[in-house]
């Protein structure tokens, strides 16, 4: 897959983190697998945005045309928890 990041979120339970996953994917075209979100289409872009919680961190795989979704996940969990932490995974 291409790039990955890990987002930390240290307020947050990983049954909380599951549930807010949920609601963010529900927008866009996705599906579930195992323990694993994956979000394939959004206004007619496709993508494979890769979302997997582990603990109170959640990881990111990602490619194609998946810049806008990166950017409304990221201002989701920043409105959603107090504090994120993203690194390079």
């Amino acid at each position: 897959m291409g790039l990955a990041q890990e987002i930390i979120v240290e307020s947050a339970s990983e049954a909380q983190l599951k549930e807010s996953i949920e609601e963010f994917c529900a927008d866009f075209t996705s599906y579930k697998k195992d323990n694993i979100w994956v979000i394939t289409e959004h206004n007619s872009q496709k993508m494979n945005f890769e979302i997997k919680v582990e603990g109170s961190s959640i990881r990111c795989h990602r490619s194609g045309d998946y810049f806008e979704v990166l950017g409304m996940f990221i201002e989701f969990l920043s409105g959603a928890f107090a504090s994120i932490n993203i690194s390079d995974a």
